[in-house]
């Protein structure tokens, strides 16, 4: 698999995310319209479409996305001259679906289900944010993350009846983007990551997904690394100054 095409399961599994998107190969850009960072951004853009970008996102929070190395996609040096802050790097990794092993076996107690209405969603935020729930925040990942047709689904693992960890499945062109894997500070390291990044590539397998992609934070790298997980791209996120 070549670095473009894995840019392309990269945004693809982006631009479904419910709110607004579009992608013309030159700039690819996405908001939920929540009141979050995470949840909107540049996918990839050419420096002579930063200002549309710019016009686009209307001052909403989004994280905007640089490839190194990339002809026409690298923006850093014009981000950082519009004093815009780094946020952080990861590797984006990929995984063939066909190649996934099995993986060990969940911690007695835990249990995994995808949430189905608002007051699930409003648990999953409180999980993945550790703070209690935003409204707006809640609201608008309902958009694509409820309903029949959802494109994201929002999991979370409670351990003997507490949650303890989320994670989510965003399925699009036959991709799906492991995201949001947290699990409690007070419960790391009894494999519950492990099983929520499972129980997210199994939901994109049902879904029909053939590839898994995803970005790893330092914490994951090792753990999507033992799941077969492979590094083919590496991309460079920030944010525009507050104002």
């Amino acid at each position: 698999m070549t670095a473009p095409s894995v840019r392309s399961l990269f945004v693809a599994t982006h631009l479904v995310r419910g709110g607004q998107a579009a992608d013309d190969g030159g700039l690819a850009w996405f908001h939920t319209g929540a009141p979050h960072e995470e949840l909107g951004g540049v996918l990839l853009a050419r420096p002579d479409r930063i200002d549309e970008a710019v016009d686009a996102l209307a001052g909403r929070p989004a994280l905007w996305h640089s490839w190194p190395g990339s002809a026409d996609a690298d923006i850093e040096d014009d981000l950082l001259g519009r004093g815009f802050r780094f946020v952080e790097e990861e590797p984006v990794m990929v995984l063939d679906l066909h190649a996934l092993g099995r993986t060990p076996a969940a911690p007695s107690g835990l249990e995994l289900r995808e949430v189905d209405d608002h007051a699930g969603l409003a648990s999953w935020v409180r999980v993945w944010s550790g703070t209690e729930p935003d409204p707006a925040i809640v609201t608008a990942l309902a958009t694509a993350g409820l309903g029949t047709g959802r494109s994201v689904h929002h999991l979370i693992a409670t351990l003997d009846g507490a949650p303890v960890g989320c994670s989510a499945a965003v399925a699009a062109g036959g991709a799906v983007a492991v995201e949001h894997v947290v699990t409690d500070a007070r419960h790391r390291g009894r494999g519950i990551g492990t099983a929520l990044t499972s129980a997210a590539l199994r939901t994109g397998l049902a879904a029909g997904a053939r590839h898994a992609v995803l970005s790893a934070s330092p914490d994951g790298a090792g753990l999507y690394r033992r799941l077969g997980f492979v590094q083919r791209d590496t991309v460079r996120r920030f944010a525009a100054a507050a104002e």
